[in-house]
């Protein structure tokens, strides 16, 4: 007796049930007889029967980045990334900051109802008054921000603001999140530490706790590198440093 499965399904042959075979039949990704092209062929590829161009299949061309990602000054470059979460009262909020690619040090972090262009800068201007102690024009002149494509980033009132502080703006390559790694780990760092084990009822609640959440972190989060110092340690250190040789 042919069991449910087999009595339901078409019998189309084995061949057909491999990735391969779906799409040597042309059932899924286009016909022989419609002439439209398979996945990952443009029309003129499926004509010549070349292989799949990179920008159609989805394959990785030759890497954008292979350099490094880490500065070796504080204060050099940050990176600044957004990611959202949940509130029991007042549902998604959009939470922005901005981290220091030597130091790992968090120089800016909120959170909002809505991730708009405008909070975006919020991280921003913390990490330009803590870092430099005050907030005007080119005062944070030598500093490159590198962040993603994302609109809040790339929309003129954030593009404006950072020049007007004397921000160097630098773009992540497209497809190329390594470039903004040390920010991409940190959202891990935040979820593993804080958002995964605790729930918050408003914004301004968890607002408040990632502020909290700021200040505990720069002073006892260890960095291997840096000798397992803390990133509020290895600013101090290298401020001395630069005081000394002065």
């Amino acid at each position: 007796m042919r069991s449910w499965l087999s009595a339901s399904r078409p019998r189309f042959g084995k061949v057909l049930f491999t990735a391969r075979g779906i799409e040597r039949s042309g059932l899924a990704f286009g016909t022989k007889e419609s002439g439209l092209p398979r996945r990952g062929r443009c029309a003129s590829c499926a004509k010549t029967r070349s292989r799949p161009t990179s920008h159609l299949a989805g394959r990785h061309g030759p890497k954008a980045h292979d350099g490094t990602i880490k500065t070796q000054r504080v204060d050099e470059m940050w990176g600044t990334d957004m990611m959202a979460t949940l509130t029991v009262a007042e549902g998604n909020a959009a939470i922005f900051f901005a981290i220091d690619r030597c130091s790992l040090e968090l120089v800016g972090i909120h959170a909002a109802k809505r991730g708009t262009r405008f909070e975006a800068l919020e991280p921003i201007r913390q990490g330009v008054r803590h870092s430099f102690g005050t907030f005007g024009q080119d005062v944070a002149r030598g500093l490159t921000l590198r962040h993603d494509h994302g609109s809040q980033f790339i929309a003129e009132d954030f593009q404006q603001e950072i020049a007007f502080l004397g921000i160097e703006d630098s773009a992540s390559y497209v497809r190329e999140p390594q470039g903004n790694g040390i920010a991409e780990r940190f959202v891990r760092i935040l979820k593993e530490n804080l958002l995964w084990f605790r729930s918050f009822q408003t914004v301004e609640e968890l607002r408040l706790a990632l502020l909290a959440f700021k200040e505990t972190y720069n002073r006892k989060w260890r960095i291997g590198r840096h000798g397992y110092r803390s990133p509020a340690q290895v600013r101090e250190k290298q401020k001395t440093e630069v005081a000394r040789a002065a």
